[in-house]
């Protein structure tokens, strides 16, 4: 719960119209927690 995906979306264009032909999405890797008295 709180992750973030990455999504891939495809369209094609069907007698004047736009339709999703594909949809993907995946999971994305938490960022690695900082060391303590990490300053940026």
């Amino acid at each position: 719960p709180g992750g973030s995906l990455a999504a891939t979306n495809v369209f094609v264009r069907e007698r004047g119209a736009w339709r999703m032909a594909h949809h993907h999405a995946s999971p994305l890797p938490r960022p690695a927690p900082r060391p303590a008295g990490f300053r940026s």
